[in-house]
């Protein structure tokens, strides 16, 4: 078998989306989504047949950074990248903390039946894992125990909106030593919701009554969606700002804790971290 020199492993929210609809336009590239291959039990037993010859494979899932059940987390996945490919590059995309963990918390809402509120979020399993992949000193240090570090990218979502084609061709550059496409275009797909069309989800949320994925929670999340799509056209220019870092229980110790792992990242990486607005 052979497999991918490139591993782009995490983080949710980060343009990885973005990235990803780039990368899969470009026939030079085999884009490999979500393969679950190196973070799930799939590594005990399956054949990967992903791999392209004579193009530039790269495995693509932010869900390889998160331990969270059915995965494996980021020790055992980056031990198996390091199995079959020891000089493999890993790239990591970032953003600030703060920013993250509210987008993360409303992309939960959006996507689950849950009504969390952001302190439910944080303690929740899954808010937990995610909280955890947000000290980037520490995922950094993680990486180069398999890695070394000139094969280990960091990749910051506030550059990539500042200048896309920039951030791109700096991408291509440093990943594939590549000039990238002619034309890149920024998606708009992956919108998320704003506040106020978040705080309806919730409140619709509130009204599932049968369990998720079962055949009559599929109908009545059909149901729900109707009036729903009205409420968020309506609603779509709504700037109201109701969800807050500090709506966050113990912001104050979560700052602290982001200043320290930024600090540490800036130091050990050069990333130009405080110019973007993150916690140093």
């Amino acid at each position: 078998m052979k497999f991918p020199e490139i591993y782009h492993i995490g983080i949710h929210k980060t343009g990885t989306t973005t990235l990803q609809n780039v990368l899969a336009a470009d026939e030079r590239i085999n884009l490999i989504l979500y393969s679950r291959f190196f973070n799930t039990n799939k590594w005990f037993g399956s054949v990967y047949n992903h791999y392209q010859e004579g193009k530039n494979n790269i495995e693509s899932d932010e869900n390889m950074v998160i331990s969270l059940s059915g995965l494996s987390g980021i020790f055992s996945t980056l031990s198996r990248i390091h199995r079959v490919s020891p000089n493999a590059k890993i790239i990591v995309t970032i953003r600030e903390q703060r920013s993250l963990l509210i987008s993360m918390y409303k992309h939960h809402i959006r996507q689950t039946h849950n009504v969390y509120s952001p302190d439910n979020y944080l303690n929740s399993n899954d808010g937990i894992a995610f909280l955890n992949t947000l000290f980037f000193a520490d995922l950094y240090k993680q990486i180069l125990i398999f890695f070394p570090k000139e094969n280990v990218h960091f990749f910051l979502l506030e550059e990539m909106r500042e200048d896309f084609t920039g951030f791109i061709r700096s991408f291509y550059q440093k990943i594939f030593g590549l000039e990238p496409p002619a034309e890149v275009k920024s998606n708009t797909d992956n919108i998320g919701l704003n506040d106020t069309q978040i705080a309806w989800k919730r409140r619709f949320n509130n009204f599932y009554l049968f369990k998720e994925s079962s055949t009559l929670n599929k109908l009545e999340h059909q149901l729900h969606n109707l009036p729903l799509k009205l409420i968020f056209r309506i609603t779509r220019n709504a700037s109201k700002k109701r969800i807050l870092f500090d709506n966050f229980k113990n912001a104050d110790k979560l700052s602290a804790d982001f200043r320290k792992t930024n600090a540490e990242l800036s130091a050990l990486t050069g990333l130009p971290l405080e110019k973007y607005g993150y916690l140093v």
